[in-house]
């Protein structure tokens, strides 16, 4: 996700290598960091507004960003960054009850991801979502 112009970017040899959940997941990740950004330029003008302590930690992981080093099983300093946190519960949330695939979270940050994943539960109350297979859908 670009920032300065809420633009969401994806590699092409990622894409040609990675199954369909894995894009959709990356997909609501990103989404979620645009969601953040918006929080932080836009707070006031948005009808769901976080909180200001939240906003203030984004901003200050913002600031102080750890980007991650590729290797997914030492990247802990960069997935536990609290905006990493949320835009992975986020994109698990979704893919849980989209297309009922089971959390894949990195251990080291599982507990604080899956407690931040209750707190989207609102986003769904009280609609009938489908579950969608993709089994055979080619990209």
């Amino acid at each position: 996700f670009l920032r300065e112009s809420y633009i969401i970017v994806f590699n092409n040899e990622w894409l040609e290598s990675s199954s369909d959940v894995e894009i959709i997941a990356c997909a609501f990740h990103e989404v979620r960091h645009a969601y953040q950004q918006a929080q932080i330029d836009f707070r006031e003008q948005l009808e769901i507004q976080e909180t200001k302590e939240i906003i203030k930690i984004w901003e200050n992981e913002i600031k102080n960003y750890k980007q991650s080093t590729g290797k997914y099983d030492r990247d802990l300093d960069y997935l536990s960054q609290e905006l990493e946190i949320d835009a992975t519960a986020f994109e698990q949330f979704l893919i849980k009850e989209l297309f009922n695939v089971e959390p894949d979270i990195h251990f080291g940050i599982k507990e604080k991801v899956l407690t931040r994943l209750s707190n989207f539960e609102f986003l769904i109350e009280g609609l009938d979502l489908p579950k969608i297979d993709l089994r055979g859908v080619v990209h």
